[in-house]
Protein backbone atom coordinates (compact mmCIF):
# COMPACT_ATOMS: atom_id res chain seq x y z
CA UNK A 1 0.00 0.00 0.00
CA UNK A 2 2.52 2.54 0.97
CA UNK A 3 4.47 1.80 -2.54
CA UNK A 4 1.08 2.43 -4.23
CA UNK A 5 0.98 5.97 -2.53
CA UNK A 6 4.29 6.24 -2.78
CA UNK A 7 3.93 5.51 -6.71
CA UNK A 8 1.27 8.19 -6.84
CA UNK A 9 2.73 10.78 -5.48
CA UNK A 10 5.67 10.86 -7.88
CA UNK A 11 3.65 10.36 -10.40
CA UNK A 12 1.68 13.33 -9.79
CA UNK A 13 4.83 15.23 -8.92
CA UNK A 14 6.35 14.52 -12.81
CA UNK A 15 2.96 14.96 -13.92
CA UNK A 16 2.89 18.90 -12.50
CA UNK A 17 6.08 19.20 -13.71
CA UNK A 18 5.97 18.44 -17.29
CA UNK A 19 2.51 20.32 -17.65
CA UNK A 20 4.33 24.09 -16.51
CA UNK A 21 5.05 26.10 -19.20
CA UNK A 22 7.95 28.26 -19.61
CA UNK A 23 6.92 32.00 -21.17
CA UNK A 24 10.18 33.22 -20.90
CA UNK A 25 12.78 32.62 -23.98
CA UNK A 26 15.32 34.64 -22.71
CA UNK A 27 18.08 31.50 -23.10
CA UNK A 28 17.31 31.83 -26.65
CA UNK A 29 18.54 35.59 -27.15
CA UNK A 30 20.34 35.79 -30.38
CA UNK A 31 22.68 38.99 -31.22
CA UNK A 32 23.42 40.56 -34.42
CA UNK A 33 24.09 43.21 -36.49
CA UNK A 34 20.71 44.69 -38.11
CA UNK A 35 19.33 47.87 -39.60
CA UNK A 36 16.02 49.55 -38.45
CA UNK A 37 12.96 50.71 -41.61
CA UNK A 38 10.55 52.52 -41.54
CA UNK A 39 7.66 50.63 -43.37
CA UNK A 40 4.87 53.02 -45.07
CA UNK A 41 1.85 51.73 -45.55
CA UNK A 42 1.48 50.66 -48.80
CA UNK A 43 -0.10 47.24 -48.29
CA UNK A 44 -1.72 45.93 -45.03
CA UNK A 45 1.70 45.52 -42.75
CA UNK A 46 0.63 49.27 -41.97
CA UNK A 47 2.94 52.23 -40.70
CA UNK A 48 5.47 50.18 -38.64
CA UNK A 49 9.32 50.01 -37.74
CA UNK A 50 10.74 47.14 -39.02
CA UNK A 51 14.00 45.09 -38.34
CA UNK A 52 15.95 44.20 -41.21
CA UNK A 53 19.17 41.59 -39.47
CA UNK A 54 22.01 40.73 -41.54
CA UNK A 55 21.58 36.79 -42.74
CA UNK A 56 23.94 35.08 -45.05
CA UNK A 57 20.80 33.22 -46.77
CA UNK A 58 19.13 36.41 -48.19
CA UNK A 59 20.71 39.19 -49.42
CA UNK A 60 18.10 41.49 -48.64
CA UNK A 61 18.61 40.12 -45.22
CA UNK A 62 15.87 38.90 -42.94
CA UNK A 63 13.11 41.43 -41.78
CA UNK A 64 11.47 40.84 -38.10
CA UNK A 65 8.79 42.95 -36.78
CA UNK A 66 9.22 44.23 -33.39
CA UNK A 67 6.93 44.06 -30.37
CA UNK A 68 8.68 46.38 -28.36
CA UNK A 69 10.96 48.93 -29.95
CA UNK A 70 11.85 51.67 -28.25
CA UNK A 71 10.20 55.04 -29.45
CA UNK A 72 13.93 56.19 -29.13
CA UNK A 73 15.39 53.86 -31.81
CA UNK A 74 12.09 54.39 -34.13
CA UNK A 75 14.55 56.28 -36.87
CA UNK A 76 15.01 55.04 -40.64
CA UNK A 77 17.46 53.40 -41.36
CA UNK A 78 19.54 53.33 -38.64
CA UNK A 79 22.14 50.76 -37.95
CA UNK A 80 22.38 48.35 -34.44
CA UNK A 81 23.52 45.79 -33.18
CA UNK A 82 20.53 44.20 -31.67
CA UNK A 83 19.65 41.00 -29.00
CA UNK A 84 16.70 39.76 -29.84
CA UNK A 85 14.23 36.65 -29.34
CA UNK A 86 11.94 34.84 -31.36
CA UNK A 87 8.23 34.86 -30.16
CA UNK A 88 6.65 32.28 -32.86
CA UNK A 89 4.14 34.59 -33.80
CA UNK A 90 3.73 36.64 -37.17
CA UNK A 91 2.76 39.95 -38.62
CA UNK A 92 0.84 39.69 -41.79
CA UNK A 93 2.04 42.57 -43.88
CA UNK A 94 0.10 41.60 -47.39
CA UNK A 95 2.22 41.18 -50.99
CA UNK A 96 5.09 41.34 -48.41
CA UNK A 97 3.96 38.29 -46.36
CA UNK A 98 4.07 37.34 -42.96
CA UNK A 99 6.91 38.89 -41.00
CA UNK A 100 8.08 36.94 -37.51
CA UNK A 101 7.81 39.02 -34.80
CA UNK A 102 10.84 39.65 -32.16
CA UNK A 103 10.81 40.61 -28.51
CA UNK A 104 13.91 43.17 -28.11
CA UNK A 105 16.28 42.54 -25.26
CA UNK A 106 19.06 45.06 -25.88
CA UNK A 107 20.26 47.62 -28.83
CA UNK A 108 22.91 49.24 -29.30
CA UNK A 109 23.30 52.33 -31.96
CA UNK A 110 26.30 51.54 -34.75
CA UNK A 111 25.11 54.50 -36.96
CA UNK A 112 22.65 56.98 -36.83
Amino acid sequence: MKRIILFSAIALFLFTLSSCEKEDNSTNIITKEAKIIYNKAIDSCGDVYMIVVKSDEDEFGKWYKPENLDIKYQKDKMLIEISYSLTGHYHDCGFGGKKEIIKVHKIKILKK
